[in-house]
């Protein structure tokens, strides 16, 4: 079993270490050459954020393309369609129609929208092909759902870096049967739908949920139904509390769970993390090339491609789990 578990480690640290590497790609080298030969003084940028600030994701998207953008002079501002806690379909209608108010004030030249709702309800009715130009960025898989790209639209697409997780997972498990848990909101169905088709997964049992207490519900009817889960991003789950979640699972899970975000740590044993900041770095040297005159149409849309892995080792030894030194050495750790 020490042995297996070694060798566990190796392919671990093998597709940890494939994953860093993607992580040093080219975007520096593409802002420096940006930054060098263009002057983008007085060039303004609004930033459509699909959620709200204090929302940790697109908040460093967002951070990281203000780094990138304003020590070039560029005009940065933000504004906020707050969809995540607001899910109603009229609510984000309207977000869309303010956030079309904001551009015709403020005459941006060029828009930033970030995650799904900004692309569903904002560019995709009212800009495609439009003279505005527009980088779209955290789009939960294909983008072409959109419609995407547009003369005057290209990006990047959030594709999560799942597909060697239930492998790993399965390693540690009793059986292969595939569970997911999600949120019941756009993006939670369409990262469920994109593992899918694109990374060709099959889920013996798919469950979304609305509320905290629902979650815990099937949560527990998982553990018998499934062998391995795998969750998806819990911020749209009402009453969610992150305290009595921990304390939930910790006591409660039999069964090996991973997920692609961060905030899903406490309660996985291996999370293969989304970095937002090569969204938002991407977006905004996107959107760099465009003001200094690209076509966006030449701009091929972009798959995320960088991951951070982690291991959680409160929940390995509520599992038994014992992950090797190689693998401690270089994944993020975390316990409680």
């Amino acid at each position: 079993m020490k042995n297996k578990k070694s060798l566990n480690g190796r392919v671990f640290l093998v597709i940890f270490l494939t994953i860093f590497a993607l992580c040093i790609a080219a975007l520096p080298v593409q802002a420096k050459s940006v930054e060098m030969n263009q002057d983008f003084q007085g060039k303004k940028i609004l930033f459509v954020n699909s959620y709200h600030q204090g929302y940790e994701w697109s908040d460093n998207i967002c951070r990281s393309a203000r780094a990138v953008l304003e020590p070039l002079g560029v005009e940065f501002r933000e504004f906020f369609m707050d969809s995540k806690r607001h899910p109603d379909e009229s609510f984000i209608k309207q977000a869309a129609l303010r956030a079309q108010d904001e551009i015709k004030r403020w005459l941006p030249d060029l828009v930033i929208v970030a995650d799904d709702n900004a692309s569903k309800y904002l560019v995709m009715p009212y800009y495609k092909d439009a003279e505005l130009p527009f980088v779209f960025c955290g789009v939960n898989g294909d983008s072409t759902i959109y419609g995407y790209p547009y003369s005057n639209v290209t990006g990047i697409e959030e594709v999560p870096l799942v597909k060697p997780m239930p492998a790993e997972l399965r390693r540690y498990a009793r059986g292969a049967r595939l569970g997911v848990l999600s949120g019941s909101v756009l993006s939670d169905r369409r990262n469920v739908q994109y593992y899918k088709e694109k990374l060709e997964t099959h889920f013996d049992r798919e469950v979304y949920v609305k509320t905290f207490t629902e979650w815990k519900e099937r949560f527990l009817e998982l553990q018998d139904q499934v062998d391995i889960l795998l969750f998806v991003y819990s911020q749209s789950v009402r009453n969610w509390d992150d305290e009595k979640a921990h304390a939930f699972v910790l006591e409660n899970t039999r069964i090996p769970c991973g997920a692609t975000e961060t905030r899903m740590l406490p309660y996985t044993l291996i999370v293969y993390a989304h970095v937002p900041e090569e969204q938002g770095t991407y977006a905004a040297t996107t959107a760099l090339r465009i003001l200094g005159g690209e076509k966006p149409e030449d701009i091929p849309v972009k798959h995320e491609n960088q991951a951070k892995v982690w291991v959680n080792l409160e929940m390995a030894e509520k599992l038994g789990v014992v992950f090797p030194l190689s693998v401690l050495k270089n994944a993020g750790i975390y316990r409680r």
